[in-house]
């Protein structure tokens, strides 16, 4: 394991610099993708930069890995609904159960994801409805739900893809 780099910093803040990576949280794709993306984790943590993702599996999972072994620091936003589903529990990443050792912050009035009430009134500000809405965040029932609420008060078609599914676009 490569000893922690100096961190890089904004010159203005002087906040660590942090580089998002998020994707899908799917089982891993090509392995040449997911190579890649241990690759690009690893080039974070080497140039002391914060690699920030959704805590999830799949291709941020694999930039996890390249930054931990650079010994890179990483910030994962859980998409856990309860401080206890997170931080006292396991997860199963590509069918292993991994138990959750993680400090836990609760940050009050914030969101990684607009709320459904603001995703809403957003829909709300189109012009003219579109031909059809597709829900392409989330897991499936949590898309589902927003997908019924959509079509309930809109009255638009809206449609959930799942993983892998392709869908022609007008």
């Amino acid at each position: 394991m490569t000893p922690p780099r100096e961190l890089s910093c904004d010159p203005i803040t002087g906040v660590q610099l942090r580089i998002g990576v998020m994707g899908s949280a799917s089982e891993p794709a090509d392995p040449a993708v997911g190579a890649l993306c241990r690759r690009l984790g690893r080039t974070v943590a080497e140039r002391g930069v914060c690699l920030l993702t959704g805590a999830c599996p799949g291709l941020p999972h694999e930039a996890v890995l390249g930054a931990k072994e650079a010994a890179g620091h990483v910030v994962g936003i859980s998409p856990a609904a309860t401080l206890r589903e997170h931080a006292e529990t396991s997860l199963r990443i590509y069918g292993e159960e991994i138990p959750v050792r993680a400090h836990v912050e609760t940050v009050h009035g914030l969101s990684a994801h607009a709320a459904a009430d603001g995703l809403m009134r957003w829909l709300r500000t189109a012009s003219r409805p579109p031909k059809r809405a597709l829900v392409v965040h989330g897991d499936p029932g949590p898309a589902q739900a927003l997908a019924t609420r959509i079509e309930k008060e809109l009255g638009w078609a809206v449609s959930v893809p799942a993983y892998r599914d392709r869908v022609a676009v007008e």
